[in-house]
């Protein structure tokens, strides 16, 4: 029943790795296209749409300090306690 415990916590540590890395990755996509976006148009540096680029850039460095690193180290953890006690 202990193993079997483990091997949920080890499935549930892959998952949050699995859906925080698509995330992120979306995300540094998403800030490496608004820097572009906002170094392209400094001519028009006042313009509506770049001023809803940096409304993105604020937004995606608000989210840098999100809980997403507390559930990181939450399956860091689950996934080391369960990789020890399960081998």
């Amino acid at each position: 029943m202990y193993k079997l415990l483990n091997l949920i916590d080890l499935l549930f540590s892959i998952y949050v790795f699995w859906k925080i890395s698509f995330l992120y990755i979306f995300q540094y996509i998403f800030l490496i296209k608004t820097i572009v976006f906002i170094f392209l148009s400094y001519k028009n540096f006042f313009s509506f749409v770049n001023l809803l680029n940096f409304l993105d850039l604020i937004s995606f460095l608000s989210n840098l300090f999100n809980l997403h690193y507390i559930a990181i180290v939450f399956a860091c953890y689950l996934l080391v306690k369960s990789l020890v006690t399960l081998f």
